[in-house]
């Protein structure tokens, strides 16, 4: 494997990391504002 695939790998996965983890705190912070009362 050339240094050039495994770093657009790596870019890869940390995109998608960084993609899940901004995804699951937006989603619970829907969820917190949908908790608190009006």
């Amino acid at each position: 494997m050339s240094v050039q695939q495994l770093i657009s790998l790596t870019c890869s996965q940390t995109l998608k990391y960084c993609y899940y983890c901004f995804n699951h705190s937006f989603h619970s912070s829907i969820r917190y504002y949908m908790l608190l009362p009006p």
